[in-house]
Formats: structure tokens, C-alpha cells, sequence
């Protein structure tokens, strides 16, 4: 994700762009530094984490949340692409939710949510 924001911030990209991401704590989340340096040059970015072990953050951000991820802390855009990332067993429990309720927030139907393995990381399991 890190890489796809670089990309966007360097070719100038308007497109809006809402990153969500959750973590143990500030220190635990990786390219930090990066990742809000792209946010910042996006025009049309926002920027959103949630920390297990609390609120606390060094780096300014719009919003920074206690605990798990509750998507219902902020505004999600209607007909949007998704995009997830994370480890396997992650990605495979939020797509077998029966509430759906990590892509369904507005009350509408989100297209075009899209998961993988990421290159150069070992699949786990079967």
C-alpha cells in the first residue's frame, strides 16, 4: 500500500484517497513516516489509525483511534474501490464476515474490493 500511495503522490494524482489502518501502536506501523508524507502531498487524501494499546501518536494525523479498527468512526465514500491488505488469515476473516459490515458501513454496496498476497511474502497455510 505504501508503494501505491508513493506512486499516486508522485505523479501529482487528485484522485480522493482515504488510507484506514490499524496497528499494536505508532511504533508497530511500518513506513509511517512515508505513508503520511504521501497523505500530506495528496490533495484529496485522508489518513486514518486505530492502535490497540491507545491513541497515541507522534505524527499529526486527521484521526487516531483506540483499540480495533471501527470503521464506523469515519465517513466511507460510496462506490469506491477497496483495497486490503494484510496478512492472509486477516484478509480471509473480514471477506467471511456474515455482517460484511467492513464494507458496508454506508448502507450501499462497495465494488471492486481486491486482496491478494503480496509479492515476496510467504503464504501461510494450505
Amino acid at each position: 500500500m505504501a508503494g501505491m500511495l508513493s506512486h499516486l503522490a508522485a505523479a501529482g494524482s487528485h484522485l480522493p484517497i482515504m488510507l484506514l489502518h490499524a496497528d499494536h501502536d505508532e511504533d508497530a506501523f511500518a513506513l509511517r513516516g512515508q505513508t503520511r508524507d504521501d497523505i500530506a502531498t495528496l490533495p484529496n487524501a485522508s489518513m486514518y489509525v486505530w492502535y490497540e494499546q491507545g491513541a497515541n501518536s507522534q505524527l499529526p494525523m486527521q484521526g487516531v483511534f483506540p483499540g480495533r479498527m471501527d470503521i464506523s468512526q469515519v465517513q466511507l465514500p460510496d462506490n469506491a474501490s477497496y483495497h486490503l491488505c494484510g496478512p492472509v488469515p486477516f484478509v480471509q476473516a473480514v471477506r467471511k464476515r456474515p455482517d460484511r459490515a467492513w464494507c458496508c458501513a454506508t448502507g450501499h454496496p462497495i465494488r471492486g474490493v481486491r486482496s491478494g498476497p503480496v509479492a515476496g511474502r510467504p503464504r501461510t497455510g494450505p
